[in-house]
Parts: C-alpha cells; structure tokens; sequence
C-alpha cells in the first residue's frame, strides 16, 4: 500500500495505483496540461472509496509506503487508464497519407 499526500490530505491506495498516479502526473506537467483522474481509495474506517485528484504542472503529491490502510487495492483498469493517458501525452500523433494527392484549387479560377 501506498500513501498519498495529496492538497493537504492524506489517500491511501495501491502501489500500482500510486506509480500510476504519479507517472501521469510528470506527464502532465511535461505537456504543461492538467486533468482530472478518479482512483480507489481506502477511507480510515477501512472502507474503500474513490477520490478525485486534478493533476497538472503545479501538483504536489507524494507518495510514501504505509503499514496503514489494510489490504492492497488493485484496480487493473485504472492503472491501464492512467498509463494510456500518459503514453498519449508522451507519444506525437501521426498520419499517415494513403492515397492521390490533394486538389489544390486555385481561388482565382471562381468567379466570386
């Protein structure tokens, strides 16, 4: 288990969730963008949550190991979100031209 603090508070969730978590995070501030993640959370009754955490060039989070927070929270599906989120930011997108060539029109071949 992992700790994170968080804008002053602290969330307890999984290891995988935390790498995940702080990965998308450098990716963000890198692209100089911001987002919105959701993450399974262990509240301090022992019950399991969600949290929403807004990640961008100015966030601050810190992530410890814990004793605290019983079992290990996996969430396979957020953890890959997260991933393909960052990937995205790191990766350009391309196109790829399959085809004839473009028509350039010449505008002073209308009569406008």
């Amino acid at each position: 288990m992992k700790s994170l603090a968080y804008a002053g508070d602290t969330l307890h969730t999984g290891d995988e969730i935390a790498s995940a978590v702080l990965d998308y995070a450098a990716a963000l501030a890198g692209a100089r963008r911001a987002d919105t993640v959701v993450i399974p959370v262990r509240r301090g009754s022992g019950t399991l949550g969600s949290a929403a955490l807004l990640l961008g060039p100015a966030s601050q989070i810190v992530a410890a190991d814990t004793s605290e927070g019983g079992p290990e929270i996996e969430d396979v599906a957020v953890v890959d979100d997260l991933r393909k989120r960052a990937r995205a930011l790191d990766s350009p997108t391309t196109a790829v031209f399959d085809g004839e060539p473009p028509v350039i029109v010449d505008p002073d071949e209308f009569d406008l």
